[in-house]
């Protein structure tokens, strides 16, 4: 495991399998499915190059009582070039949902 990060129901994983990052994303939210993707490499990359911020939905690093930290930034640098920049909006089924409900109570 190279890096790893928690933020309430919320983690990200990052670990190298031979010439790639794998980065697993899970909460314990039911509506939370789960990510999980693969960023190719072209030799080793170590903890330092591995950068996860978490945000609110508004963009804020800062958690208030109103506005969790939902978003997952995980930003990867090889040789100091940026190769992989994924947010992994961990509510984003549950707005999904609720937007559906909203739409069908319109009609």
């Amino acid at each position: 495991m190279l890096a790893s990060s928690k933020e309430g129901y919320n983690s990200v994983v990052v670990y190298q399998l031979n010439n790639a990052l794998i980065v697993s994303a899970e909460s314990e939210a039911a509506f939370f499915d789960g990510v999980r993707y693969e960023v190719e490499t072209q030799g080793n990359v170590d903890s330092s190059d591995i950068d996860i911020v978490w945000t609110n939905i508004g963009g804020g690093t800062e958690k208030t009582e109103d506005n969790d930290l939902i978003i997952a930034e995980i930003k990867i640098s090889e040789n100091g070039k940026l190769i992989s920049d994924t947010k992994i909006n961990f509510a984003k089924k549950a707005f999904d949902a609720l937007e559906d409900v909203l739409k069908s109570n319109k009609r």
